[in-house]
């Protein structure tokens, strides 16, 4: 290996890490994300991985903890049905393993925030306060939100009775 290819190697190394190290600082990513991120912008895939990698075993990078935290976030701005959390959460590249671990301790830690009936009744309140007065519409809301039809219809009753006194 040539002396120029070794300061070629070191110099990407360091753009690497830095435009890691920027993506992070941004917000918590997952593994899978923040190699993706990386990647898309060019950086070479094994560098990419190298230094995540490192970042994980300090503990910098994290899926349980971004589990975590975008369950309580998507939780008190977009409530939606534990089923769509976790299908959120594969696609930024947790395993369901994680999710569902993550689910469960949010869920232990305080269920009268993160249960299902919960998250339905929250999640049509705000569709009624926004107007939302028309019960199929915001049925079909609750639907895409992930909740089943029973869920939905037993969080309309209860908002419904609730809105009203």
């Amino acid at each position: 290996m040539s002396a120029e290819s070794i300061v070629d190697s070191d110099d990407t190394f360091a753009r690497v890490h830095g435009a890691a190290l920027r993506l992070l600082s941004v917000r918590e990513r997952t593994r899978t994300e923040s190699i993706r991120g990386l990647c898309r912008r060019g950086y070479p895939e094994e560098v990419v991985v190298e230094i995540i990698d490192s970042f994980v075993e300090r503990g910098w990078v994290d899926d349980h903890r971004f589990a975590l935290l975008f369950i309580r976030h998507q939780v008190r701005f977009r409530p939606r049905s534990h089923q769509l959390l976790r299908q959120e959460l594969r696609k930024k590249g947790c395993s369901d393993t994680v999710a569902r671990a993550a689910l469960t301790e949010l869920l232990e830690e305080d269920p009268d925030i993160f249960s299902e009936h919960v998250l339905a009744l929250e999640a049509c309140r705000k569709k009624i306060r926004t107007g939302g007065t028309e019960r199929e519409r915001v049925l079909r809301y609750l639907a895409g939100r992930g909740f089943s039809l029973d869920q939905a219809a037993q969080a309309w009753n209860e908002a419904a009775t609730i809105e009203s006194t």
